[in-house]
């Protein structure tokens, strides 16, 4: 079986990376790492980094950082909302005195 066919029936990230990582392990066991283990080693990285849509993790890594802005802006608005107007207008006199 094709390595690329067994490599699809790993369900689960971890356990694919577990794949992966062991399989590291094993070609270094002996201090040598040959020819034939490198090019196994390759073809089995290309496979996986061939499935990875990058356009994809792309967009949700932009989404995930947005969300997260979006969400420690309303955070903060909260807190500030909280503010009593003394508290607002010391908050601003301290932030000028020690940004100069």
């Amino acid at each position: 079986m094709p390595f690329s066919d067994a490599f699809e029936l790993i369900e689960g990230l971890k356990f694919r990376s577990q794949l992966i990582y062991h399989a590291r392990l094993l070609f270094w066991s002996d201090g040598d790492f040959a020819a034939q283990e490198k090019h196994i080693l390759q073809k089995q990285q290309d496979h996986v980094r061939g499935a990875v849509d990058v356009h994809a993790a792309v967009q949700e890594v932009e989404t995930v950082t947005i969300n997260f802005h979006k969400r420690m802006r309303e955070e903060k608005a909260a807190e500030e909302a909280k503010k009593s107007s003394l508290e607002r207008f010391l908050d601003a006199i301290l932030f000028w005195d020690t940004n100069r």
